[in-house]
């Protein structure tokens, strides 16, 4: 009488292969290293997808890309807890710039931030220029189940842009999971935008990091009183092959942004808010 089988697998039915890297052809030794970056067939005969620009050629001209990395990982950090929702809304308004009408754009939230950023408002993001009826939303009760969710997404190729607002008041993401975002971006392709917290340094993977911090409004062409155009310092913290430590303060024109018009006044404020001093006609440190 033949051995019973150990297992149901061992019997006949195929077992589950444990999760492995893609390497697209290319040595099964790569497909264990989190730090190569494969390049797929996929990468090699496709056309590069285009950068996600700011529309602001001050802004964009200093960036190696002409914009943000069309398939990196991008990190955007309030200056102060309270400006989160003025870097969610630029966040947003530069995503919605990556959503062609063939493919929506993923949200993915973790822990409290969804509870202290609340979800996006429908007639609010069509004003940003996305249609709300191609913004997908995830919520993940961790950090860890919201930063898979955010790689499976990436790497999957079907997504215009990932956005994920995650929650590090207890601690900063590990490097080994931001170095995975970067190579899921890289192999499927599409750029991701991480909000993350104000404290803490920030990921130094990041193709880019940026920090926002929101200023007073302009002042309302017909109401004295009423607020005007929203306004924010924009700070370019890191950037990977190009400058840093540049600052400039754009506001919003409907779904457009545009470099804002400074009185004395506020540029006091933006030079307060940002970590650098500050040339603001010119957009770099003084």
């Amino acid at each position: 009488m033949p051995p019973t089988a150990a297992n149901p697998a061992a019997a006949g039915s195929t077992p589950t292969p444990a999760k492995e890297w893609s390497t697209g052809g290319m040595a099964d030794a790569l497909s264990v290293c989190p730090f190569s970056s494969p390049a797929s067939a996929f990468s090699l005969t496709s056309p590069p997808p285009p950068p996600l620009a700011f529309g602001i050629e001050a802004i964009d001209g200093r960036l190696p890309f002409g914009g943000l990395a069309p398939c990196g990982l991008n990190e955007v950090k309030p200056c102060l807890p309270r400006d989160a929702g003025t870097a969610l809304v630029l966040a947003l308004t530069v995503a919605a710039r990556a959503a062609p009408l063939s493919r929506p754009l993923l949200m993915v939230l973790s822990g409290r931030a969804g509870a202290e950023h609340g979800l996006p408002y429908g007639p609010g993001l069509a004003r940003l220029g996305l249609d709300p009826r191609r913004l997908l939303i995830a919520q993940a009760p961790r950090t860890a189940d919201a930063l898979w969710t955010l790689e499976e997404a990436l790497r999957s190729g079907a997504l215009a842009a990932v956005l994920g607002l995650l929650d590090t008041g207890k601690g900063a993401i590990g490097v080994m999971p931001a170095r995975r975002l970067v190579l899921a971006a890289d192999e499927g392709r599409t750029p991701c935008l991480l909000l993350t917290g104000a404290s803490g340094e920030g990921l130094n993977v990041a193709h880019t990091r940026w920090r926002i911090g929101a200023l007073p409004s302009r002042p309302h062409p017909l109401i004295a009183a009423a607020p005007g155009a929203r306004r924010c310092a924009l700070t370019l913290e890191r950037c990977r092959h190009g400058p840093s430590g540049l600052t400039w303060q754009v506001e919003w024109q409907g779904s457009k942004l545009q470099l804002a018009q400074t009185s004395e006044r506020r540029k006091e404020v933006v030079s307060k808010n940002a970590p650098y001093p500050l040339d603001l006609a010119a957009g770099v440190p003084a």
